[in-house]
């Protein structure tokens, strides 16, 4: 049985449904397309439903702290192995040093700046009825784009000589490695971390509700 809700205009899927019936999902609507409060409100639920994306403000962020800190670590451990000119187990130990300044730099600044402004970005070439799996990917690389110089002007302050022509060495020689690790490895790590934590808290709840029930 298909659940649906009126939501204004719009028919958003509510109950439960494998990913692959979610892709299959068809969001009907009976006003023009260019009503994009409707159709971001859809769009944030259909997101949700097939990624379990952050669904409050304290899921939101976990996911947040989860994805700042193997970000900046794997960061970290790049620009240290630049430095050193090798990798082994010191590389990875040197790393953990910068973790308790840089991931708060870097949550405070994507949780409260950047993943606005992203979303803003990643919505001026991508519609809301697009494929939910290339928006969240234009939302990642929105996210890289802005954090990556941000992140590298931070550490060249820190932790190098400060000067404009650091900087910029610094963010040409991180962006490449930003953009690939966070698509390839840190992204997808960090929501089945994230979805592993909370499916399984959801699942809790609702096994003690049937018992609940069922009593």
């Amino acid at each position: 049985e298909i659940g649906v809700r009126l939501v204004g205009s719009e028919m958003c899927i509510r109950d439960s449904y494998t990913t692959a019936q979610l892709n299959m999902v068809i969001l009907e609507t009976t006003h023009p397309p260019d009503d994009n409060e409707q159709h971001m409100f859809c769009l944030g639920y259909y997101l949700r439903r097939i990624f379990f994306m952050p669904k409050n403000k304290f899921q939101d962020v976990i996911f947040t702290i989860i994805m700042a800190t193997i970000m900046v670590y794997g960061m970290v451990v790049y620009n240290v192995a630049l430095n050193t000119g090798t990798v082994n187990g010191t590389t990875f130990l040197a790393a953990t040093h910068e973790l308790p300044i840089m991931v708060p730099i870097a949550f405070v600044l994507e949780f409260f700046v950047v993943g606005k402004i992203a979303k803003m970005l990643a919505f001026t070439v991508m519609r809301p009825t697009d494929r939910p799996q290339f928006i969240t990917y234009a939302i990642s690389i929105c996210i890289c784009c802005i954090m990556c110089p941000v992140m590298s002007l931070v550490a060249t302050f820190l932790f190098k000589e400060p000067s404009f022509g650091m900087w910029v060495k610094t963010w040409a020689m991180n962006f490449p490695m930003a953009i690939c690790y966070q698509m390839f490895y840190c992204g997808p790590l960090v929501r089945l971390i994230f979805r592993a934590i909370f499916v399984r808290k959801n699942a809790d709840a609702t096994e003690a509700v049937t018992a609940a029930e069922a009593e």
